[in-house]
């Protein structure tokens, strides 16, 4: 199901660029590699009256990379408004660790100026993102997959080399606010714990735009 769902937003990405309104909408394939980020973990458990943290901090990533399809459809000369879903891989703390995926379906809004065949922007991109870690539920009790909001904002710059495709590249950083709650009801009542497990890295991507 996670591998269908991937296909089909990077699918539906690429598809847009055929509808109606052409003229303004483009598409385009990008790959991106994440040299440098971090995992934030926290655990707040209540029971009762009573409550603990556990609070693990910020700890680097490996290497991570991505695939994004993104679609943008044209409001103003200068401003582009769309889609920009994305998959990382290979996220894990610790080379001998599994990897872990994280699905990103973010809008994005970017403000662009054309100088000749250079096309020099800015984005930001608020979405939703939702983090598949391998070995989740393979040893312990059914936990919920990490979800919440994100935050991208980057800048780049594109060249044509036609009237309809152009190569780009482009520099940003995705600030994650992903987390998950678990109830558990035991002897003395139920259990909340409320549990941070957020990505947050920089990304360097190129790609083709349509």
């Amino acid at each position: 199901m996670k591998k269908f769902l991937i296909a089909a937003l990077l699918a539906a990405s690429v598809a847009a660029s055929h509808d109606a309104h052409a003229d303004k909408t483009t598409a385009g394939l990008q790959l991106q590699v994440m040299p440098s980020g971090t995992l934030d973990i926290k655990i707040h458990g209540q029971a009762g009256g009573l409550a603990g943290n556990w609070n693990a901090g910020e700890s680097p990533m490996e290497t991570a990379f991505g695939i994004a399809g993104i679609v943008d459809y044209s409001v103003h000369r200068n401003v582009t408004v769309g889609l920009a879903p994305r998959v990382v891989l290979n996220e894990k703390t610790d080379p001998d660790q599994d990897a872990s995926t994280q699905l990103d379906i973010p809008l994005r809004v970017t403000g662009l100026m054309k100088i000749g065949k250079l096309t020099p922007y800015g984005y930001l991109s608020p979405g939703y993102s939702i983090i598949f870690p391998s070995h989740w539920n393979e040893n312990g009790p059914e936990l919920d997959h990490p979800a919440g909001l994100i935050l991208d904002v980057g800048a780049g710059v594109a060249y044509g080399l036609s009237k309809d495709l152009r190569i780009v590249g482009d520099i940003g950083y995705t600030a994650g606010y992903q987390g998950f709650t678990e109830k558990t009801n035991v002897v003395i009542g139920t259990v909340t714990t409320d549990v941070t497990f957020a990505t947050s890295f920089l990304h360097i991507g190129v790609g083709v735009q349509m």
